[in-house]
């Protein structure tokens, strides 16, 4: 091809062992640089942007599929909405003279893959819509596979937990600075700095106070910090797009 364009890029939508959609209706999205319509368990997006090369295309559009499925991890758990790569479809904007074969093309780089069905478990009569201000920065990015290696059992709630604090506590300069720029009550990021640095067991704590005993977290406290951290997840990815998110309080989360 002498001037190749990216037109159209499809993907295929994948679920865990305990999910399945039940025949839901399509669903369209329109963004500054492509058109997206999710039917029949396939994705297809439209590029209006120009993008010369496959890899150059995915890289841009990812993010924002990225960002999808982590914003459905977050609602639903891991796993339940997975966009995997197909195949694209090429075209020349500047053809050879009539007779040559190069004047469309389909560009296949990915094996298809079959979604994985559900035999027990739920059944979605809908597909979760795109999020509308959360983006896959690379904070988020971090702050997600901590979370999600927790919930894969490959690390302890506290060390995740905390890791998470430090991370959100380095995005305004200090943990009072945080607050005010995620919107989130600074009573959120003591209490959870509380938890990490006093409970926890001989396997889990982070560390251990001088002539105080080691005190196990509680199933309340597990949920809280749960909550917690998917809380501020979820606002160091939207906070950049939406800067009058309401503020989060306690209120917001399982009581204590």
């Amino acid at each position: 091809m002498r001037d190749p364009h990216v037109k159209t890029l499809f993907y295929r939508l994948e679920t865990d062992k305990n999910t399945t959609y039940n025949n839901p209706p399509p669903i369209t999205y329109e963004a500054e640089d492509f058109s997206a319509e999710l039917k029949n368990e396939r994705l297809k997006l439209a590029l209006k942007r120009h993008f010369s090369t496959v890899e150059e295309a995915r890289y841009e559009i990812e993010k924002f599929l990225r960002a999808w499925e982590i914003d459905v991890a977050l609602k639903r758990g891991p796993g339940e909405f997975q966009l995997k790569y197909e195949n694209c479809e090429l075209i020349d904007r500047n053809p050879s003279p009539k007779g040559s074969s190069n004047t469309v093309a389909a560009s296949a780089h990915a094996k298809v893959s079959a979604t994985v069905r559900a035999e027990i478990g739920v059944a979605r009569g809908r597909y979760p819509e795109p999020p509308k201000y959360f983006r896959a920065l690379p904070d988020v990015e971090t702050l997600w596979q901590r979370f999600h290696g927790y919930q894969n059992g490959n690390e302890p709630l506290l060390s995740m937990a905390y890791f998470c604090l430090t991370v959100v506590e380095r995005l305004g300069g200090g943990r009072r600075q945080s607050a005010t720029l995620l919107r989130v009550s600074s009573d959120i990021l003591n209490r959870l700095g509380e938890i990490t640095s006093t409970r926890g067991d001989s396997f889990t704590a982070r560390k251990v106070a001088r002539n105080t005993p080691l005190t196990p977290v509680s199933d309340a406290e597990r949920a809280w910090v749960e909550s917690a951290i998917k809380i501020l997840i979820r606002r160091v990815a939207e906070i950049k797009q939406h800067g009058s998110l309401p503020i989060i309080d306690m209120d917001d989360l399982p009581t204590l």
